[in-house]
């Protein structure tokens, strides 16, 4: 979705637009038959249920059919989804921290730290905790999952405004 909202900025979208000479209707056919077109329709649509529906799933597909009945699919699916966090969280971390060691002297280097972890945590990933400091992972994935269908809507709505400026013809 970041990839996306990056090249969507309409002041170049709608220059290559014009540059290719993209009457109103070939947009709306290029766009509607569009890779971002379809990232955007996803992130709008997607709830945390049915992210956790399609992970249980997936999981007790790939499950032996012999061990199915020892197996607690729902604690299974809550691990999946924990798991993927704190590797993102970790991944974050890793590179905050590269990417401070560069720029920071030695001394400096931990607060900084500690303060661009804390809004990275906040700001990007969204993460939500329970009383005993724990992420809470539904609350954390339904935070993410409400960012990403505001920014699609937000990314669709700035499409609107450009397809509005699009001729419906180019005169020879």
């Amino acid at each position: 979705m970041s990839l996306i909202e990056n090249i969507v900025r309409p002041s170049e979208f709608k220059s290559k637009l014009e540059a290719d000479r993209v009457t109103k209707k070939e947009f709306l056919q290029n766009y509607y038959d569009s890779e971002m077109y379809n990232v955007f329709k996803t992130c709008e649509s997607i709830t945390f249920e049915k992210l956790y529906d399609d992970l249980k799933a997936e999981l007790e597909k790939n499950t032996p059919k012999d061990k199915l009945d020892q197996v607690d699919l729902d604690e299974d699916t809550l691990s999946e989804l924990r798991t993927t966090i704190v590797g993102v969280i970790n991944k974050g971390a890793e590179y905050l921290r590269e990417v401070i060691m560069d720029k920071t002297p030695f001394a400096d280097m931990m607060y900084a730290f500690e303060k661009k972890f804390k809004i990275f945590m906040k700001k990007h990933i969204f993460v939500k905790l329970d009383s005993d400091n724990t992420i809470n992972v539904e609350n954390t994935y339904r935070a993410i999952i409400k960012d990403m269908n505001f920014t699609a809507n937000k990314m669709k709505k700035k499409i609107a405004r450009i397809y509005d400026d699009i001729p419906y013809e180019y005169v020879p």
